[in-house]
């Protein structure tokens, strides 16, 4: 089954960056979410669609066409054709994204194409609310974080390297009222996921917090591939499984393909049978009393990919 590292936490954490050198060094695919917010923002800016009518952006969306290429694990995005991964970066932008991301529809409208990436790809995902919205069955989750004036020196050299003029003062200012916005914002809100890693890279260069996330991930994902393997070896010993005409699922050799699989609900024991056998990324569908019954089986089933 493929590994989804969901990476939240505030502007100027580094998730981008280190994000990208992870999944490098992990041979993942790295997505870039917050790239999809800001070539929104970035739509709305250069065509003057104000930003605080949530109708006016709704509309919008309808003449925005996104597409993501990934070269050599990173991604690059495309608005309406164009490849504006660079100016998607730019102060003005940043806001916009920070404006837009607070408006249903728009995140109604990546959402989709934020799951479908880690469909069937080891990818590692960064964002705002990746652990407690896009990818809530994530196999790691992680919240990345510093002190608000170690960002901010952060983001500061990042925009003088690139030439941008801007002065720290300026930058922090920005920082933190992002931090507001998108810690109070009403759809989902910054937050910790509850199953989240805290990672605070306050007092670590960019190779230390590279080294401590990749820890962090390897760690998770060895105690799931441990755990997977036990239930996948007392499935096979105790039912003696066979699976007859795997050839025929849609998911084959890489092969993208949706597919329903109906249980036959003899006992309890049906979905770890079907993850025994199974090797494509799949979710669980179940009924929701199972969701009230209690709420460690809630979350225990949760955890294994459930959903009512």
């Amino acid at each position: 089954m493929s590994i989804a590292v969901a990476i939240d936490g505030p502007v100027g954490a580094g998730k981008s960056s280190i994000a990208k050198e992870c999944a490098k060094r992990l041979g993942f695919i790295y997505v870039d979410t917050g790239a999809m917010y800001r070539c929104i923002g970035l739509f709305c800016d250069r065509n003057g669609v104000d930003m605080d009518d949530p109708v006016r952006v709704s509309a919008a969306l309808s003449h925005i066409s996104l597409d993501v290429k990934i070269k050599d694990g990173t991604q690059h995005i495309y608005l309406n054709g164009y490849d504006v991964s660079d100016e998607i970066r730019l102060p003005e932008i940043s806001m916009a994204a920070s404006k837009v991301s607070a408006i249903p529809a728009v995140r109604a409208f990546l959402l989709q194409l934020q799951r479908d990436m880690a469909e069937s790809r080891d990818v590692i995902m960064d964002g705002r609310d990746i652990g407690t919205v896009v990818l809530p069955n994530a196999t790691v989750k992680i919240y990345l974080t510093a002190d608000a004036e170690v960002r901010a020196k952060r983001r500061y050299d990042e925009l003088i390297a690139k030439g941008t003029a801007v002065s720290y003062e300026s930058v922090l200012m920005d920082l933190k009222q992002r931090d507001h916005n998108d810690m109070t914002r009403e759809i989902a809100p910054l937050k910790q996921a509850d199953d989240a890693v805290l990672a605070d890279t306050t007092e670590l260069d960019f190779e230390g917090s590279c080294d401590l996330l990749v820890r962090i991930i390897k760690e998770k994902a060895e105690i799931r591939e441990f755990f997977r393997k036990i239930v996948c070896l007392s499935m096979h010993i105790k039912y003696r499984i066979k699976l007859i005409g795997g050839d025929n699922r849609p998911y084959k050799n890489g092969i993208k393909g949706g597919y329903i699989i109906a249980c036959n609900h003899q006992d309890y024991g049906d979905p770890p049978l079907i993850a025994a056998v199974n090797k494509a990324h799949f979710s669980f569908m179940a009924k929701i009393e199972l969701f009230e019954k209690n709420k460690f089986f809630a979350w225990l089933i949760t955890k294994c990919g459930a959903f009512p």
